[in-house]
């Protein structure tokens, strides 16, 4: 996920801008934080970004516009992300077999 942050000092008024990009092959555990951040960004909300550093403010705001892909109802990424949480418990990550990455297993005569 990427995040941009702009911030005008002169009238201390910001915007964040999120992006996210999945690769084709990908786990479904890997898009369950941004399901869920979708979810639960929805207008009246509060957001709070936190940044790195001892003494690095904590910046708090009103959502004003939800993440709701177009075309999605309201609870359909919470709806996801659940889905895929339970699909990952039950698809424990295993290494692909040599045979998956265009390996011959050992023994195998060439044909």
């Amino acid at each position: 996920m990427n995040v941009r942050l702009r911030y005008h000092q002169r009238n201390q008024t910001g915007a964040l801008t999120f992006s996210f990009e999945l690769g084709e092959p990908a786990l479904p555990q890997a898009v369950v934080p941004v399901l869920r951040l979708i979810a639960h960004s929805r207008p009246g909300h509060v957001m709070e970004l936190v940044l790195a550093g001892p003494h690095a403010p904590k910046v708090q705001a009103l959502i004003t516009a939800g993440m709701t892909p177009p075309g999605w109802k309201a609870n359909e990424a919470q709806f996801w992300a659940d889905a895929f949480d339970d699909l990952a418990r039950l698809q424990p990550h295993r290494p692909l077999l040599p045979a998956a990455r265009g390996l011959r297993p050992p023994g195998r005569a060439r044909g």
